[in-house]
Protein backbone atom coordinates (compact mmCIF):
# COMPACT_ATOMS: atom_id res chain seq x y z
CA UNK A 1 0.00 0.00 0.00
CA UNK A 2 3.10 2.61 0.90
CA UNK A 3 4.12 1.92 -2.39
CA UNK A 4 1.52 2.44 -4.19
CA UNK A 5 0.78 5.73 -2.40
CA UNK A 6 4.34 7.01 -3.33
CA UNK A 7 4.29 5.66 -7.36
CA UNK A 8 0.87 8.10 -7.10
CA UNK A 9 2.49 10.81 -5.83
CA UNK A 10 5.55 10.32 -8.08
CA UNK A 11 2.57 10.04 -10.75
CA UNK A 12 1.35 13.28 -9.79
CA UNK A 13 4.84 15.20 -9.98
CA UNK A 14 5.43 13.64 -13.51
CA UNK A 15 2.16 14.85 -14.63
CA UNK A 16 2.56 18.11 -13.52
CA UNK A 17 6.02 17.94 -15.54
CA UNK A 18 4.31 17.02 -18.40
CA UNK A 19 1.23 19.40 -18.14
CA UNK A 20 4.35 22.07 -17.86
CA UNK A 21 5.94 20.87 -20.97
CA UNK A 22 3.00 20.61 -23.02
CA UNK A 23 1.93 24.32 -22.40
CA UNK A 24 5.28 25.18 -23.00
CA UNK A 25 5.25 23.84 -26.54
CA UNK A 26 2.15 24.95 -27.09
CA UNK A 27 3.00 28.53 -26.63
CA UNK A 28 6.06 28.17 -28.69
CA UNK A 29 3.68 26.91 -31.23
CA UNK A 30 1.73 29.67 -31.33
CA UNK A 31 4.49 31.59 -31.63
CA UNK A 32 5.67 29.86 -34.92
CA UNK A 33 4.54 31.36 -38.41
CA UNK A 34 1.64 30.39 -40.01
CA UNK A 35 3.59 28.52 -43.11
CA UNK A 36 5.98 26.24 -40.76
CA UNK A 37 2.61 25.62 -38.46
CA UNK A 38 2.13 22.42 -40.82
CA UNK A 39 5.38 21.21 -40.29
CA UNK A 40 5.44 21.65 -36.40
CA UNK A 41 1.83 20.20 -36.06
CA UNK A 42 2.81 16.89 -36.14
CA UNK A 43 5.79 16.95 -33.06
CA UNK A 44 3.28 18.65 -31.33
CA UNK A 45 0.28 16.63 -31.83
CA UNK A 46 2.68 13.45 -31.08
CA UNK A 47 3.82 14.67 -27.36
CA UNK A 48 -0.15 15.65 -26.75
CA UNK A 49 -0.97 12.11 -27.89
CA UNK A 50 2.13 10.81 -25.64
CA UNK A 51 0.65 12.15 -22.64
CA UNK A 52 -2.79 11.17 -23.10
CA UNK A 53 -1.36 7.75 -23.18
CA UNK A 54 0.71 8.40 -19.76
CA UNK A 55 -2.54 9.84 -18.42
CA UNK A 56 -4.31 6.61 -19.51
CA UNK A 57 -1.32 4.11 -17.75
CA UNK A 58 -1.10 6.19 -14.81
CA UNK A 59 -5.19 6.31 -14.28
CA UNK A 60 -5.46 2.61 -14.58
CA UNK A 61 -2.97 2.06 -11.82
CA UNK A 62 -4.69 4.62 -9.54
CA UNK A 63 -7.80 2.70 -10.00
CA UNK A 64 -5.89 -0.84 -9.95
CA UNK A 65 -4.54 0.65 -7.25
CA UNK A 66 -8.22 1.64 -5.33
CA UNK A 67 -9.82 -1.37 -6.34
CA UNK A 68 -7.21 -3.88 -4.76
CA UNK A 69 -7.39 -1.33 -1.26
CA UNK A 70 -11.14 -2.13 -2.02
CA UNK A 71 -11.22 -5.56 -1.95
CA UNK A 72 -9.09 -5.27 1.11
CA UNK A 73 -11.19 -3.38 2.95
CA UNK A 74 -14.28 -4.97 2.18
CA UNK A 75 -12.96 -8.54 3.16
CA UNK A 76 -11.88 -7.46 6.68
CA UNK A 77 -14.21 -8.32 9.39
CA UNK A 78 -17.11 -6.18 10.61
CA UNK A 79 -15.43 -3.84 13.50
CA UNK A 80 -19.15 -3.32 14.59
CA UNK A 81 -19.44 -6.69 16.40
CA UNK A 82 -15.99 -6.26 18.13
CA UNK A 83 -16.92 -2.51 19.05
CA UNK A 84 -20.20 -3.81 20.55
CA UNK A 85 -18.87 -6.17 22.88
CA UNK A 86 -16.24 -3.82 24.08
CA UNK A 87 -18.84 -0.82 25.06
CA UNK A 88 -21.11 -4.18 26.64
CA UNK A 89 -17.80 -4.54 28.92
CA UNK A 90 -17.09 -1.12 29.56
CA UNK A 91 -20.69 -0.43 30.35
CA UNK A 92 -20.94 -4.05 32.60
CA UNK A 93 -17.14 -2.74 34.23
CA UNK A 94 -18.95 0.35 34.93
CA UNK A 95 -21.80 -1.78 36.71
CA UNK A 96 -19.52 -3.39 38.74
CA UNK A 97 -17.54 -0.83 39.94
CA UNK A 98 -20.87 1.16 41.05
CA UNK A 99 -21.90 -2.27 43.06
CA UNK A 100 -18.71 -2.65 44.53
CA UNK A 101 -18.71 0.90 45.83
CA UNK A 102 -22.37 0.71 47.03
CA UNK A 103 -20.95 -2.70 48.92
CA UNK A 104 -18.08 -1.22 50.83
CA UNK A 105 -20.33 1.80 51.64
CA UNK A 106 -23.17 -0.97 53.23
CA UNK A 107 -20.51 -2.84 54.45
CA UNK A 108 -19.14 -0.07 56.46
CA UNK A 109 -22.46 1.27 57.46
CA UNK A 110 -22.95 -3.18 58.79
CA UNK A 111 -19.92 -2.57 60.69
CA UNK A 112 -21.07 0.81 62.46
CA UNK A 113 -24.27 -0.85 62.91
CA UNK A 114 -22.42 -3.97 64.47
CA UNK A 115 -20.38 -1.59 66.85
CA UNK A 116 -23.10 0.32 68.12
CA UNK A 117 -25.28 -2.84 68.94
CA UNK A 118 -22.05 -4.00 70.87
CA UNK A 119 -21.70 -1.13 72.59
CA UNK A 120 -25.53 -0.87 73.54
CA UNK A 121 -25.92 -4.89 74.81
Amino acid sequence: LDEAGLSIVDNQKTSLQERRKLAEKTKEFRAVPDSEKVTEFKPLLRAYQNEIDALTKRMKFAETSFLKLFKSLSEAPDPEPFLQSLLEERRVRRADEVQIKDFNMLKGKCEDLEMENAQLQ
